[in-house]
Formats: C-alpha cells, structure tokens, sequence
C-alpha cells in the first residue's frame, strides 16, 4: 500500500536526529508535498533560512486554533503563512504587543508586493501588469525606501503582509 499523504505537518526542532536538511532532502523528492513546520522557538535567522529555503508555513506550537486552521489551509493551497508569533519575531518585536508599523503603499506597490512575495521575478511582475521592467525597477526601489528593507527576500514580504 502506498500512502499518499495531502499534507506533511513537521517538527524538526525537537529531535536532534531530525533536521531542516533532512526535511529539505525528503521534499526535494515529493515537491507537491505541502509542508507545516511547526515550532516551540525559533530565532530570526532560523525562520529567515527556513524561508529562504522555501518553507513558507510556520506556525508555532502556542498558536490559536484560528492560527492553526488558517496555516493548514494555507499550507494545502500552497500559499505562505507565519502565525502572529513568528510574524513579530521576523518585524524584531517577539516580545509581543503591537507589529512595526509601516509607511503606506500606494495600490500599484502594494500589487507588485503581493507579486513579488508569490515568488514573481520582476520581469514577470512586468508582464501580468503590463508595465516595463524598468517601471517595476523603480516601484521596487520605492517600496524599499518605503518600508526601509531592501524586498530581497521573501521573509521580509511576509513579515510585511501579516502587519
């Protein structure tokens, strides 16, 4: 019997015999398997790596049952997720309370944001829109200044769209 699972729920903080590489190999050879990486605490960097290696649901072991369904949901659609705890931790505020608050975007850069954090290259950015690539250049660098962070990695973007 083979099993066909729709979703891989991990926690490879707890066991030291099991790491991120271990889990990185495994998906590399399932890539349509969803992944929920689960968490007691992790550091900055640690979620920073996860997400730039292409884990994009994290979710902490305190999160709310609202949190929990919202990233299995995430999770099966293929779609990034970091609960409220992880979120403040990448923003530099995980002792909690209120997010950073962040300058407002106009429509057409929150656009290229949400583009950008599906993973888009900015030439493809340019095509759905219909813009040039040095118009979207140019939106990116505004947003950076923006939001004071340079949109070079998708962490950054999440930690922004959960604010």
């Amino acid at each position: 019997m083979t099993l066909k699972p729709h979703l891989l729920i991990a926690d490879c903080f707890s066991d030291p015999a099991f790491t991120t590489d271990d889990l990185t190999r495994l998906i590399a050879t399932h890539p349509q398997l969803p992944v929920l990486l689960l968490h007691n605490y992790l550091q900055r960097t640690d979620v920073l790596k996860l997400t730039d290696t292409g884990f994009n649901c994290i979710l902490s072991k305190n999160a709310s049952e609202q949190e929990v369904s919202q990233a299995v949901d995430a999770a099966l659609s293929h779609r990034k997720f970091l609960c409220n705890s992880t979120s403040l931790l990448l923003s530099g505020n995980e002792k909690g309370g209120e997010p950073v608050s962040l300058p407002a975007l106009s429509a057409r850069e929150k656009e290229i944001v949400l583009l950008i954090a599906e993973g888009l290259p900015d030439n493809a950015i340019a095509q759905k829109l219909f813009l040039s690539f040095h118009t979207v250049r140019t939106h990116r660098k505004n947003i950076s200044k923006k939001l004071g962070f340079s949109l070079k990695n998708a962490a950054e973007l999440v930690c922004w769209l959960a604010t």
